[in-house]
Parts: C-alpha cells; structure tokens; sequence
C-alpha cells in the first residue's frame, strides 16, 4: 500500500484496509476521505497500488501497522498522556485485533503505568483478572508471554506483601490505640491531673500527654511589644520553670526533654528548634492530634452560655508565631485554627481593627513522659508518703501554746500555714461537714510525727451558729482551725505572726455569709471576711490547732534533743563544693533555719559588722553539735568593702550561689515548708549607672528569690524591678560552713 505525508509529524500515512480513510504510522493522527482530497493525485495512486495487493499482503501490512501504532501507545504512555494513549492502542486494534502489543498497551493504561518496567509496581490488582492481560497472552509470542508471566508473578507477591502491610498496620494501629489507652488510664491514676495522651512511641514507650482542662490564663509574652519567638518567648518560660515545678514528683520526674521543630507561619519565622520539657502544639500538632474542631474546644466546667444553649468554651494559645512577629497562632472559641493569631504583648488597649496589644488565653501544656514502671511508681509512692510528711512536719514547725487548759492538756497552734486549700470542696456549708475538717484529721494527722500523735487530745468543740439563721454545733475532733474567739485570745505577737505567715488570708471554722452558708477567713493585719461556700473552689491557707497533752520536763528536753539531733543531721547532709587539696568541703544548710532582716541601718550595714554575720557565728555556732565543731574549719571571706574577714559560719555570696548551684531549682529553699526568699552577703550599693543599684537612701543586699533566682547577677535583672532588697526586710538565713572531709 503506497503513502502519503502525515500534517502533524511528517511520517508516512497509510490507508485503511476499508478504503474509508487513513492514518499516520507515527503518531496515529486519522485522517477522513474528506481530509484526503487534496492529495487526490496521490490518493489515485494509491487506489491503483491496492487493486494489486492480494489479502495475505493486507493483513501483514495491517499488521505492521498496528504495531506502529501500539509503539506510539507506549511513548504517550511514557509522557503519562495515557487518555491519547488509549485512542491509539484502540486504532491498532481496530486494525488487527490479534495485536497482542496494543493489549499490552492498555494493560499499562489500564493501571496507569509509564512503562512496562513500571507495571509490577503500579498494577492495581493481580494482572491475570484483567481482560487486556488475558488477550495479550492470547495472541503473544514466546518472549512476551514470558514476560507478561514474570510480571504476573512479581504483582501476586507484591499484593500479597501489600496486604500483609495493611494488615500488619491496622494491626499496629489497632495495638498503638491499646497502648494509649492504657496509657492514659495510668497516668491518670497516678495524680489528680487529668491527661490525654496524642501519641505513643512503642520503642521507648513513651507517650505525648496534654494536661486536659483550664490551664492557667496567661499571655504569649509578657514584654511582647518587640516580638517574640517560642524560643524567647514569657510563656515557655514559664511552663519549664513555675509550672513544671507544681507537677506531682511522680509526673515531673518520667517527662522527657525533646528538641522541638518551630516552623514559619506565611513568612513570619517561627525561630530556631528548642529543647523543652514542656510547651504548647504547633499549629501542625493541633491539625494532626483533633480529629476536628469541636475536639479542639475547652469547655467552662458546668458553665453555660445562655444564648448558645452549650457549655461556654475557651480558646487556647499554639506555640506556632501568627501573621507576623508581634502575634502568636492560636485555638478559636469555636475550636478552629488562627493562624493570624493574637497579639502577645503587654497591654489590654484596644486598637482600631480589631487588634490588641495583649491577649490572654488559656495555656494546653503537652509533654514527653516514659511511662514508669509498676516498680517505680512503688518507690515513687513510697517516697512521695516521707516527703509529704516531712514537708507536713516542716510546715508544722513548732507548736506554739496559746491557751493553757483543764485536765493536762494545753491548746496549740502551728506556727505556720501547712497547705492552701478550699474549705468546703465537697459543697457543705458548715465545719462539721467541711472537707477541711475531714482531711485534718485524717491525712494531715497521720503525717504528723508520733510523738505528737501520741499527745494530741481530741476534744469537743463548739461552732456557734451565725446571725440566728443556724444552731450552734458540736463536734469530736483531734485536729482543728481556730474559731475566731480563740484566735482572739492569742497573744498579739502570735497575732502577728500568723498574720504575716498567712499568705493573706487564713481559714477560720466560724460560718459567714447572710445565712450562716460560707466560712470566715482572717486577713493579715486582723479583718476578718467571710468566704461563702458557692466558691467551693477559693483556696485560703490552713493553720491547724490541736489540744496536746502536757510534758514533763523530762520529756521536753529529750523531744527538744532528738529533735536537735534529727535537724542536724538533715541540715549539714548537703555539701556544695569540694575543695580536694585542702580536703574540705563546702556545706550549705539544706533549708532556712530563720528570717531576719539584713541589718538596721539603711545607709550602711557591712558584712564586717553585720547582725547576722555575729548571729551565725555567735548564737547559732553555740547552737552546733560538737561533732560539728571539732570539723569546722575558719575561713577568709571577701567583703563588698574590700576587706577580708575570718568566719567559722557565714552567708554564700552571690557569686558562690551563682557557681556552687548551678540551677534555679538548686537554689530555692523552704521555711516552714514553703519556699522562701534567703539572703547573701554581697552588698547592693552602688547606683544604676554603675551596674548596681542604691535606691533613694536605702542600701541594699544580694538574695536568692523565692523562684531561685540571683537577685544581683545581670542575667537575672529580668526577673526583677531592681536588683538587690531593702536591707530591713526580712528574708531567710542559709547558714555556709567549711568543713573538713573525713576518709
């Protein structure tokens, strides 16, 4: 059969065997009759060369032909062009429909393979269920119908191995939900908290645990009017610092440190990766760990909105930045995603379009924890039960007598709040129904020594009614809060010290409110408020009263021994530095002993000639065991003024406290179970523009705050107005000894 040339690529045409039209053997471009007219010469020509071409000739042409077209298939096929790639496999099998090339074609089609060499890979099913791959071995030759079998083979082994992946991940998926679900069933029983854990790693097992609930109303940043990024930002701080150190030890203890991604939103940086404990979701987590928007919300606990008819919600901070540096992303009260986010700044003015320079949202902590094992949680127990009654015993401190009783016994009280907590958590409205009550002489008693247990005297009290509206009531207990009568009868320097010691504002058993429905407090300098029961969630501090036996001499002196003894040995267990060549050691008490002001004189109050400086090597080294003494060893110490001054005991300076505890959480202390502020002996007293600070004519001195940080060192200035404190507040004493290393 004669050809003539293709429009499109060039190649020659060839005329369909029905004389109805022709087609390019190249690219398979068709062309009608029509189409055809202006090569009539050629078409004459053509119609003479066919009229000589027997049938056995046709079909091999035909032949030919379509396996032109079915290469041209498998180049579009190549492109990825398979829709073009179609038409032209049909056109060659419209012109042989033995052509077992064109079926292969629409095999690769069929499961969108770029090639032959792709079709094990791509083929979607086992190929022998396909019809076009039943054909092609149908007509194929010896080496094709190899091939097509190979192919056959290696797809049932890769579905069978795909199968076996789906199945081994659902079965993992499956067993991953187990696991977390068991997770999460531990860790709640492990404290109050509750948790819901977004991940499990089965490797190390450990699981990405959400703190569920209200979590502290805070701004991104404190000092956001520059910018800030999750690194620098007030937030994070605050969430490895202060809130890490209020998770119960047996959470605190297992969570683990990971380097977080902080990706850009749009194109405000998201800063560099940082190593946390505990921080927020990215904007990627948040999308990831919900399945949706309503899974996202916080709700109010009972609260409703009245006009929704649903419990109210909360929106909640990302770590992720927002539009730009000066906002950060965060959750929507309606559980959607900002990525615009919020200002992070340090005010609450309001600015035109909508914008504000602080907002204040509720924080989601999340952290790493490595599920403890049932061993673990046993020591931890165990340990949690002595620290609990040790810092009990602590805060108890020492009973002070405020009334003397009938029958041997007199009335104390503790010199100190023991904890901060609600009065009636549970609803009631008067003391004997209180929880107060219950957890006093329940919990709080059983973690006082037994020396005090054996002298506790339960007594009846009375609690008078309030106003007419409810009776007096009558109640059996060892352990109690004062009622406002018997506050009054203490004298006025325990007045004073329960007051300052109050932290504001402190339970009394008295019922309050216009019906006798709430309990009274007392606040410092004496007022007296009440605290109604509706807000079963205030906290106020909690000073427990107990009648005691009375002691004979005998037993006063040997309680005030032991006690002595056990303080000691507590006290002088913590050594700081050590010194190898001269084979001492730096010890540091382990808690403060006492408060008192760093000097008298506003203007001038050196180490040299300081109070506590003669108080701690006068007094309080009168006061050590001998075994202390004999190992004591003298020491030189600088002084702000230049000087040198020998001490057997003394107060770290700041530089020592800054060296020898390395850490915030190595330097807080506790007084009377609390942590509290203590002095140094560094001077504060120069001004500003020489790098410290003289405030009016008040000098100051160096301390360590309550959060652990050095009051006088640059980097902490931050955390403070200014640095140093007034010299005639009172703050805590941490007595400093060397002493010399025993083989």
């Amino acid at each position: 059969m004669a050809a003539i040339i293709c429009d499109n690529c060039g190649s020659k045409l060839a005329i369909n065997k029905d004389r109805t039209g022709a087609f390019c053997i190249s690219c398979g471009l068709a062309y009608s009759i029509e189409d055809l007219q202006r090569y009539r010469e050629s078409l004459g020509k053509l119609d003479a060369g066919l009229a000589g071409i027997d049938e056995k000739q046709t079909t091999t042409l035909t032949a030919y032909e379509a396996k032109m077209l079915s290469k041209r298939a498998f180049e579009l096929c190549l492109d990825g062009d398979f829709e073009n790639a179609r038409e032209v496999a049909e056109g060659a099998l419209s012109l042989d429909g033995t052509c077992s090339e064109a079926y292969l074609a629409l095999l690769l089609i069929e499961n969108k393979a770029e090639s032959e060499d792709a079709l094990d890979e791509m083929a979607r099913d086992n190929l022998e269920k396909s019809a076009n791959y039943k054909k092609a071995m149908k007509h194929a030759d010896a080496d094709l119908k190899k091939r097509l079998e190979e192919h056959s083979a290696r797809t049932k082994s890769n579905h069978l191995a795909a199968q076996k992946q789906r199945e081994d991940e659902k079965k993992a998926a499956g067993e991953k939900k187990k696991r977390m679900q068991e997770a999460q069933r531990k860790l709640n029983g492990l404290s109050s908290l509750n948790f819901r854990v977004l991940d499990w790693l089965e490797d190390v097992e450990c699981a990405l645990v959400m703190v569920e609930g209200k979590i502290e109303y805070k701004s991104y940043d404190s000092e956001g009017s520059s910018g800030a990024t999750w690194e620098s930002c007030a937030l994070r701080k605050w969430l490895n610092g202060d809130y890490l150190a209020t998770l119960p030890r047996l959470i605190r203890n297992h969570i683990v440190e990971v380097e977080n991604d902080n990706p850009d939103t749009w194109s405000t940086p998201g800063g560099p990766r940082t190593k946390d404990k505990v921080f927020l979701l990215s904007i990627e987590e948040a999308e990831k760990y919900f399945s949706d928007d309503g899974d996202r919300l916080i709700e109010y606990g009972n609260e409703y909105d009245s006009e929704r008819n649903k419990k109210k919600v909360s929106g909640w901070w990302l770590r992720s930045p927002g539009g730009d540096a000066k906002r950060a992303a965060y959750v929507t009260g309606t559980g959607s995603i900002d990525k615009g986010g919020m200002s992070i700044g340090n005010s609450y003015t309001f600015y035109l379009f909508g914008d504000v320079s602080q907002m204040m949202m509720y924080t989601r902590p999340v952290f790493w924890i490595a599920l403890p094992s049932e061993e673990s949680i046993k020591e931890e127990r165990e340990f949690e039960k002595y620290e609990s009654a040790k810092r009990t015993r602590s805060r108890v401190g020492h009973w002070i007598k405020i009334q003397s009783g009938s029958s041997g016994s007199d009335l104390y009280v503790a010199e100190a709040p023991v904890d901060i907590r609600p009065f009636n958590s549970y609803g009631a409205s008067n003391w004997r129904d209180s929880s107060l009550r219950s957890w006093l002489n329940n919990d709080f008693f059983s973690q006082l020594s037994k020396r005090d247990q054996e002298r506790i005297v339960q007594r009846s009290l009375t609690t008078s009614g309030y106003g007419g509206y409810s009776d007096s009531i009558t109640t059996k207990d060892k352990v109690f809060v004062l009622s406002y009568d018997e506050y009054c009868q203490c004298s006025k320097d325990v007045q004073e010290q329960l007051e300052e010691r109050g932290f504001g504002r402190f339970w009394l058993r008295d019922p309050s409110g216009s019906r006798g429905e709430g309990a009274m407090t007392l606040s410092i300098g004496g007022s007296f408020g009440g605290q109604w029961s509706s807000g079963a969630e205030e906290k106020n501090a909690v000073v427990p009263a107990v009648w005691m036996k009375r002691e004979t001499k005998s037993e006063r002196e040997s309680r005030d021994v032991e006690q002595k003894r056990l303080e000691d040995a507590e006290r002088w267990s913590f050594m700081i530095h050590k010194d190898e060549k001269r084979g001492i050691g730096l010890f540091l008490s382990r808690d403060i002993v006492t408060l008192m002001p760093y000097g008298d004189d506003y203007e001038h109050e050196p180490w040299s000639s300081n109070p506590i400086r003669k108080w701690l090597n006068g007094e309080f080294y009168k006061s050590l065991p001998e075994e202390i003494k004999r190992r004591l060893v003298t020491v030189s110490n600088e002084t702000a003024e230049d000087k040198t001054v020998k001490d057997k005991v003394f107060l770290l300076s700041d530089k020592e406290a800054e060296e020898y505890l390395d850490s915030d959480g190595a330097r807080v202390a506790e007084y009377c179970g609390w942590n509290h502020a203590w002095w140094l002996r560094s001077r504060v007293n120069h001004r500003v523009s020489e790098g410290i600070y003289y405030d009016s004519h008040y000098y100051k001195a160096s301390y360590v705050t309550k959060e652990g940080y050095v009051s006088s060192i640059d980097k902490y200035y931050r955390h403070n107005s200014y640095p140093g404190e007034h010299v005639k507040w009172k703050l805590g004493i941490r007595p400093a000894i060397w002493l010399k290393l025993e083989s």
